[in-house]
């Protein structure tokens, strides 16, 4: 940013040459912005309106040639510095467009490192992403097959079940019908008994018979033999 002093020597150096030092003329030759030197150019006309009068007055322009040596000396003088300042603020002005090129440059390539390490980020979250989608995918087939095996093992177990049920019913008649023809073995077997007993009955109550007939027929009076019946 020019200062008030380059902007006054600027202004001096345009009025030398017989032009208007316009804020335009100015910024060209500062190579700064209208904005800046807008104010420094209205200062130096405000503290020149004097000079600019006088000038104005003067109808006829003085010959470089016609000044008296020590004001042409002087002028030269003025003009020298007036270009060194130009010249100086010129070279200041690309610095600072270097500089703030330089420094957009390096804030573009932190952009850029702060992109690319954004988008490794991105890539190697996106890959741990991957690798947690396959890691799951390779779970959940796991468990598929874990399932698929249990469930074999189930209808095989449906099956072993299926066997083993009609295998109990198989068993349960024949026990069944063990236990019936138990049950008609004791029924006969009691129907035996009774039977057996009341034979022996029978044959004991026949054998008392038996025997008070015997004794009744000893205790009869035997009858007598005929005479000569030897």
């Amino acid at each position: 940013m020019p200062t008030q002093t380059e902007v006054d020597a600027a202004c001096e150096a345009i009025a030398a040459r017989g032009e208007t030092p316009t804020v335009e003329a100015v910024r060209v030759a500062l190579g700064a912005s209208p904005n800046t030197v807008t104010p420094m150019v209205r200062t130096w006309k405000e503290a020149n309106k004097p000079a600019r009068r006088v000038q104005a007055a003067d109808a006829a322009p003085i010959e470089p040639g016609a000044l008296p040596p020590a004001v042409q000396r002087v002028l030269d003088a003025l003009s020298g510095a007036i270009g060194k300042a130009v010249t100086e603020a010129e070279e200041a002005e690309r610095r600072r467009a270097r500089l703030a090129a330089d420094a957009a440059v390096a804030t573009a390539l932190e952009q850029v490192a702060d992109a690319q390490k954004l988008a490794a980020d991105e890539r190697e979250a996106t890959e741990a992403v991957r690798r947690e989608v396959g890691e799951l995918q390779g779970a959940l087939a796991a468990k598929d097959r874990e399932i698929a095996r249990l469930s074999g093992l189930l209808s095989e177990r449906d099956g072993v079940l299926a066997g083993l049920r009609t295998e109990a019913a198989v068993t349960n008649q024949k026990a069944e019908g063990e236990r019936q023809r138990a049950e008609r073995a004791e029924a006969g077997r009691t129907e035996a008994e009774l039977a057996a007993r009341e034979a022996v009955g029978r044959a004991a109550k026949a054998e008392g018979e038996a025997a008070a007939l015997r004794a009744e027929h000893a205790m009869a009076p035997k009858p007598r033999r005929a005479a000569g019946a030897d």
